[in-house]
C-alpha cells in the first residue's frame, strides 16, 4: 500500500541529492527497502530524519529524508508536491 508524503525541501547537490518530506498519515507504518520508489523514482534503502522543530521548540517526528538513487532525478520533485512511497518486493 503506498504511503503519502508532502515534499518540504528539495536539496540539489551533485551527490547526493535528496528530499525532505512530511509523512501525511502519522502512525502509519512504512519502510524503505532495496527497491523503494517515490512517485516511481528509485530511492536508496536509507531512511533518516532531520533534526527539526516546530516554532514552539517541540521536535518534529513527521519529517524524513529520502536519498535518490540517481541525483539527476531531483528535477522531478518540487516543494509542496504530494509523493507516494511504495516498495517493490525482491526475493
Amino acid at each position: 500500500m503506498p504511503v503519502q508524503f508532502q515534499v518540504e525541501s528539495v536539496i540539489r547537490k551533485p551527490k547526493p541529492s535528496y528530499i525532505i518530506a512530511r509523512h501525511l498519515t502519522p502512525g502509519q507504518y512504512f519502510s524503505v527497502e532495496r527497491k523503494s520508489f517515490l512517485n516511481n523514482i528509485e530511492i536508496k534503502p536509507v531512511l533518516t530524519s532531520p533534526s527539526a522543530a516546530y516554532e514552539n521548540g517541540e521536535p518534529r517526528f513527521d519529517l524524513f529524508i529520502f536519498h535518490l538513487a540517481k541525483s539527476s532525478d531531483i528535477e522531478k520533485f518540487e516543494k509542496g508536491m504530494i509523493v507516494e512511497l511504495r516498495n517493490e518486493f525482491v526475493d
